[in-house]
């Protein structure tokens, strides 16, 4: 009988899908989990089949024994030792990772024995030498000892564009670790991923955004490994750039909320980074497209990001929000992510759970009259008057505080602005990078050094001018701030009509 090659650096999903009777040897041998769709969709999609033989405590001469009964024939990984699987000696290969309540450690030592993990990556140790430490004092580790570990690094002085840069190796560390993962592998349902599975769920949109997600890095990847060049399936690659309407929904209702809620910062600072540098490097390659190995090599490493990110979302992200935020507060989420565009899914499905919008959504303008200095509005009409004008209008107190935002009644507004941001820190709605700049900009205009700010941007193909206006009273005295973004294509299409 031919033997069918098994490379076993690939995972466990990648290879039940190139030989699918590969599942039933797997069973067999005490992979019972692997015919739990969610258990493949997630863990499966990180794991390889010498770690979880480690995790799940399978000697592998067995498993190597049992794959080569059924007809296949083990490649060897590229294990830290580079020894073969079914005579090497190796505790990674033949012993089960520690049982973390195996440890002595409290888990005040457990948070400082994975920032030492952390820190050493951080400081250029290879991920090998760091993983062989880490598999002895942990099997499962969860995503609050995580952000806690990069926190204490963060704390310690290290940049966060330092831990950026690091940011996916830090993630390969605790592949195959995870309580999710774990949870995944014994066929248990966490509450993580019951969420996941409720239809509707905000966590169950974005879970299903993620496989659209992979499922189109896959289709590339492949094209790309058959010789297709980019130029032959740009459009498939273009498609990637919805991203963004997945990376919004991300940062603006979940991270914004664990940090202003839960004071949880890391690693969604980092995370918020990272996903800033993939959309911007999709958006520099689509925007000079090439068949040169450079711009495919570049396509595969953002990818390959991308793949990071989405594990760090399912492992990390996800359950500390699954930890963390109330039912109500999922509701909220639920009623924003409305406002936002779908990312490679048709439409977001209904959630049976949701009973209740944003209590703002609701808000009726009482019939008041106002008095200004040059006439009166009632409430309603000043409402809609600000809805009607062609910006997007916000507005930030002298405590830095969100306190409006317009309702534009025509068109989708470029700058998403979540009803859940009101009564927020402005500096809790923007990505770590772009938070000093915000800060100084904001003490300029209370100390009275500037009045004006202003930027062009393109956005959605559009180009944009975006003015941030210091706002004080016929006395002088500062009030807040006032950001106003107006679409200037129609002075573009007027001036270039002139040439």
């Amino acid at each position: 009988m031919e033997q069918k090659p098994l490379n076993l650096n690939h995972t466990v999903y990648e290879l039940c899908q190139q030989y699918p009777e590969l599942k039933a040897v797997m069973a067999q041998v005490g992979f019972k989990e692997i015919s739990n769709p969610i258990a493949m969709q997630t863990a499966g999609r990180v794991m390889t089949i010498p770690k979880g033989a480690a995790i799940k405590g399978i000697p592998m001469p067995d498993v190597i024994a049992a794959l080569r009964a059924a007809g296949f024939q083990p490649v060897d990984s590229d294990n830290d030792c580079g020894c073969s699987h079914d005579t090497c000696q190796c505790h990674h290969h033949h012993q089960p990772a520690a049982q973390a309540d195996a440890d002595p450690a409290t888990r005040e030592g457990r948070t400082q024995l994975l920032h030492s993990f952390v820190e050493r990556l951080t400081h250029g140790e290879p991920l090998s030498s760091v993983r062989r430490d880490f598999v002895k004092h942990f099997r499962n580790v969860d995503a609050e000892e995580i952000a806690a570990a990069e926190q204490q690094l963060i704390n310690s002085g290290v940049k966060i564009s330092d831990v950026q840069r690091m940011c996916d190796v830090h993630s390969a560390l605790f592949h195959g670790t995870t309580i999710q993962e774990n949870a995944s592998l014994d066929g248990i349902d966490s509450q993580c991923t019951t969420l996941m599975q409720q239809a509707g769920h905000p966590l169950n949109i974005l879970y299903s955004e993620n496989l659209a997600i992979e499922a189109l890095i896959n289709r590339i990847s492949t094209q790309l490994d058959e010789g297709v060049l980019p130029s032959a399936m740009l459009p498939t690659i273009m498609q990637l750039r919805q991203l963004t309407h997945h990376f919004g929904k991300k940062g603006d209702l979940l991270f914004t909320l664990l940090r202003d809620r839960y004071g949880i910062d890391a690693p969604f600072n980092v995370m918020w980074g990272v996903d800033d540098e993939i959309r911007d490097e999709l958006h520099r390659l689509c925007k000079q497209p090439s068949d040169a190995p450079q711009w495919i090599q570049r396509l595969r490493d953002v990818m390959q990001r991308e793949r990071e990110m989405i594990y760090k979302e399912h492992n990390i992200l996800f359950p500390l929000c699954a930890n963390h935020f109330t039912h109500d507060e999922w509701q909220e989420i639920r009623t924003e992510i409305d406002g936002y565009s779908p990312c490679l899914i048709d439409r977001y499905p209904d959630w049976a759970q949701h009973t209740h919008s944003h209590p703002l959504y609701d808000v009726t303008p009482s019939d008041v009259t106002v008095q200004l200095a040059s006439g009166t509005l009632t409430t309603a009409q000043l409402q809609a008057m600000l809805n009607t004008m062609p910006y997007e209008i916000t507005f930030i107190d002298r405590d830095h505080i969100n306190r409006y935002f317009n309702q534009q009644l025509h068109g989708e507004k470029l700058f998403k602005r979540p009803l859940m941001a009101l009564g927020r820190k402005v500096y809790d709605c923007h990505p770590p990078m772009v938070q000093p700049m915000v800060r100084r900009l904001l003490t300029e205009f209370a100390n009275g050094q500037r009045d004006t700010f202003e930027m062009w941007s393109e956005k959605a193909g559009h180009e944009v001018l975006i003015r941030y206006m210091a706002v004080r009273d016929q006395q002088g005295n500062y009030l807040g701030a006032m950001e106003c973004v107006q679409v200037m294509d129609f002075a573009r299409d007027h001036y270039q009509g002139k040439q």
